[in-house]
């Protein structure tokens, strides 16, 4: 059986699937989804840190889930006075376990 790397270059194939506007879509759509996941898991607070949740652009092509509240770090593996809440590990092994990861 032929394979599409037999008619078309992979690195063609790679630039496409990086650029293509429809693959775009799909990346910020996967990383909306995340966000909406990471929040509904997270504790309850004033929301800055539910807020901090978003989907962030990286140049052209690039889309990524970032934590940007300066509590981040203490919720997610906690303190003396903090119980451990792991919502980035929670949410990436839920999206693990759906077979996107």
């Amino acid at each position: 059986m032929a394979k599409l790397t037999d008619f078309i270059p992979k690195a063609e194939i790679d630039a496409y699937l990086e650029s293509a506007p429809e693959v775009l879509a799909g990346k910020i759509e996967l990383a909306n989804e995340v966000v909406d996941y990471a929040r509904s898991i997270s504790p309850e607070d004033e929301g800055t840190y539910k807020r901090g949740i978003r989907v962030r652009r990286r140049g052209r092509t690039g889309v990524s889930v970032e934590w940007t509240d300066e509590k981040s770090d203490l919720i997610e593996y906690g303190t003396v006075d903090t119980p451990e809440f792991a919502v980035k590990a929670r949410t990436e092994a839920h999206f693990n376990n759906q077979g996107l990861g």
